[in-house]
């Protein structure tokens, strides 16, 4: 089994996006692991994901995560796919609005006991600001290693 030189942990989503001039863009994958690991991926390497994918997952964004993406640490949940607008507007401001009841497991889970071991042997790890206090700790343990994440000012009531 393949062991990826770096693990990003996160979301997947997918995105259904409104343009400011009213273009749509639907059924776009998204989510910050998505993000993390294509970032990941420019520099050749093949990361591997932690997330949860919900029982309708599209076909072809599955196509498109395992082309690119190492999936072992990837978790079929018996949930609808965390999906989202993402509505843009024309000074910049974004606002994402869920579609689906059921969004937690997407943003909590998996679990660290859940991690591969194959992932043991990564050099580096990337987490969604979201699972810094919750997981970060755990991962550490898990896969033998310090983690680090950057850490984004916050905004004022955030």
């Amino acid at each position: 089994m393949d062991r990826p030189a770096i693990v990003c942990v996160g979301s997947i989503i997918i995105d259904d996006i409104v343009l400011p001039d009213g273009v749509t863009r639907m059924g776009v994958l998204g989510g910050g692991v998505t993000h993390a690991a294509a970032g990941v991926a420019v520099w050749g390497e093949r990361p591997g994901i932690v997330a949860c994918v919900g029982r309708d997952l599209p076909e072809p964004v599955r196509e498109r995560l395992a082309r690119d993406f190492d999936l072992q640490g990837v978790i079929a949940l018996d949930a609808p796919q965390a999906r989202a607008w993402q509505i843009f507007e024309w000074d910049g401001r974004r606002t994402e609005i869920f579609r689906v009841d059921v969004l937690e497991p997407f943003l909590v889970d998996p679990q660290p006991e859940q991690v591969p071991a194959a992932y043991g042997a990564a050099r580096g790890l990337q987490a969604a600001e979201r699972f810094r206090y919750q997981k970060l700790g755990m991962l550490d343990t898990v896969l033998g290693m310090s983690c680090v994440t950057p850490d984004f000012p916050r905004q004022a009531g955030a």
